[in-house]
């Protein structure tokens, strides 16, 4: 039996499903074809049959299946090209599923009917009866898929309310997450876990909703913390601030603040207050929060706050053993450092026993430029880079500094303001040397500063060829001495700052 054109035609169909099934395997967009094109070529292969088999008597049923097969199809093309070609792309945000479930069935509809009128009159399906066969499924089904249905008209509600759209964060009773997808039966939440919580429209609708992204505006979040009694709230305050300040992600307007929240038997408790508007940064936010509040915590020996005991035990403290090695190595740390070289052994026990010790958090300023300090620090271990803002607002890493270096001495001897911001790439550990302990090796020999002037000139020298020529011409326009060498010219300014003759 030789094969007729429409054998061939409808062999060619079977072999364009198959290669579309392989296309959208790599493409899944675009398997939304699949099932329209299935029926296309399941309703020839039909009709040829009933032909080949002279049945006669389901021509009806077959031009129905045709006429839905096309129907499928154009409603699947109008929706595809509407919502994912054009409106997701302007948009920028997917269409909920429900709107295109509904806006298809309903296209899907007003073609079948408009295919079935066209059809010749004794072939024409009666639509009048399927409706009112429609009608008692509808009322079966309407008591068996009472939740199901609970669910689409939750939906509808959702949808023509938007209390919530994709991409939004939001939390419904115990779920939190950003709205992944919205359909007819469910809502899908994805947890900054990168879990799926399915949650069914009804639920939804009965919870209440908490929406992180809408108003569209900065949104506040809380974090409490507590300090000891023995610390005052100001300086606990003090210390909080500037970590909420530096921290990129928290919004500058309204500005971050912190209030006493109550006070407990062992503590007080506080509250930080800041906004932000990227929900899922929340936690690293909140994270790096109490990591650089402990750090701050150490520099300025705020204890923590527990329970108080007294309990009498006659041994060496590990913190007593540690920060007697500390000191060792601090003291043979800071016999290298050419600044201290014109200290006698006397002088220097002096700045040693002085000073102490400040960690601070990788990615935390330690000084900022521009601002007043009396404080000079010498890098323990870690790593710190050296930065310097331009004139136009612009900044650029000058240097790396590790274990060894030091910085902030012209603001320690001089009273500059500083010259860069110094920022821990690293955690990082410093011994601080601060202004009242050298003012007093100062009043008792002042040869000392002409010394340190010598010193400092050439240090200066080399951080003068790090900054860019603008800086570098700007402080020579502002240079109040002129006439004399450097050396004299930061000897002046030891001078002042100590309040020296």
């Amino acid at each position: 039996m030789l094969l007729t054109l429409e054998d061939w035609l409808i062999l060619i169909g079977w072999l364009l499903f198959l290669l579309i099934l392989g296309f959208t395997r790599f493409r899944p967009r675009f398997r939304v074809f699949r099932t329209p094109i299935f029926l296309i070529v399941l309703s020839a292969t039909v009709s040829r049959t009933t032909v080949l088999l002279q049945m006669e008597r389901f021509t009806t049923v077959v031009n129905f299946l045709y006429a839905f097969a096309i129907a499928f199809l154009i409603a699947r093309v109008i929706v595809f090209v509407s919502f994912d070609l054009v409106m997701d792309r302007r948009r920028e945000i997917p269409t909920p599923a429900l709107i295109k479930t509904l806006i298809f069935f309903g296209l899907l509809l007003i073609s079948l009917f408009f295919l079935n009128e066209n059809l010749p009159e004794d072939q024409r399906v009666p639509l009048t009866s399927l409706v009112a066969s429609a009608a008692v499924i509808t009322v079966v089904l309407g008591f068996a898929l009472q939740d199901t249905l609970g669910n689409l008209f939750s939906g509808l509600a959702l949808h023509l309310e938007h209390p919530i759209k994709v991409g939004h964060w939001i939390k419904v009773g115990d779920s939190t997450g950003q709205v992944i997808e919205m359909d007819w039966r469910s809502i899908k939440l994805r947890t900054l876990s990168y879990d799926y919580h399915i949650l069914p429209n009804s639920l939804v609708a009965s919870q209440r909703i908490i929406n992180y992204n809408d108003p569209p505006r900065s949104h506040r979040r809380e974090i409490r913390i507590r300090a000891p009694y023995s610390s005052s709230p100001d300086n606990v305050i003090s210390a909080i601030m500037p970590i909420l300040e530096d921290n990129a992600n928290i919004e500058k307007l309204p500005p971050p603040y912190v209030i006493v929240r109550d006070f407990g038997d062992h503590w007080i408790e506080y509250e930080i207050r800041y906004w932000y508007r990227d929900f899922a940064l929340l936690e690293k936010v909140d994270g790096d929060i109490r990591r650089q509040i402990w750090y701050s915590y150490q520099r300025d020996k705020i204890t923590s706050p527990v329970p108080v005991r007294d309990v009498f035990l006659h041994e060496v403290k590990p913190e007593k053993i540690e920060r007697e090695q500390r000191l060792k190595e601090m003291e043979k740390l800071m016999r290298s450092i050419s600044i201290f070289e014109p200290l006698s052994d006397d002088e220097f026990r002096q700045v040693h026993e002085g000073m102490h010790f400040a960690p601070f958090a990788s990615g935390e300023t330690i000084i900022r430029q521009g601002e007043e300090g009396d404080s000079f620090f010498v890098i323990y271990y870690g790593e710190a880079e050296v930065t310097v803002r331009q004139h136009d607002g612009d900044s650029s890493v000058v240097k790396i500094l590790g274990p060894g270096d030091y910085f902030g001495e012209m603001a320690l001897l001089t009273g500059e303001r500083r010259a860069a911001t110094i920022t821990a790439l690293t955690e990082c550990g410093c011994f601080v040397v601060e202004k009242p302990q050298l003012k007093k090796l100062l009043e008792h020999n002042p040869a000392i500063a002409e010394a340190l002037s010598k010193m400092l000139s050439s240090r200066k020298a080399e951080l003068d060829e790090q900054i860019s020529a603008l800086e570098a011409e700007w402080e020579r326009r502002h240079e109040k001495e002129k006439g004399l060498d450097l050396s004299k010219k930061i000897l002046i300014k030891i001078k002042s700052w100590f309040g020296l003759k």
